[in-house]
């Protein structure tokens, strides 16, 4: 897990596993800043050096551009999943990028 702070503020927050972010969230009135763009760099740098040669997300639909604009790919067609807070009826776009 990573962390960005701002202050006492915690702005965004990266959890990942090897080869996997699992999911990424900026704070909304932080958007834009290049938070997001920080934690998934330090991520790969990470990973890079201990771990695995390709990285793998499901990416929420509003989420595919900003990981086009990192290097992803679209690895399939878009899927649907279930959450936790919606439910059904969301999708995912799976995406990778070879370190």
């Amino acid at each position: 897990m990573l962390v960005a702070e701002d202050g006492s503020d915690i702005v965004g927050v990266l959890r990942a596993r090897p080869g996997r972010l699992q999911s990424l969230f900026v704070r909304r009135d932080r958007h834009r800043r290049g938070i997001g763009r920080a934690l998934v760099d330090r991520f790969e740098r990470q990973i890079r050096v201990r771990e695995s040669a390709t990285v793998k997300v499901a990416a929420t639909i509003e989420g595919v551009p900003f990981y086009l604009a990192m290097g992803y790919k679209r690895t399939t067609g878009i899927r649907p999943c279930w959450s936790f807070w919606g439910g059904t009826g969301l999708y995912y776009q799976p995406m990778k990028k070879a370190l």
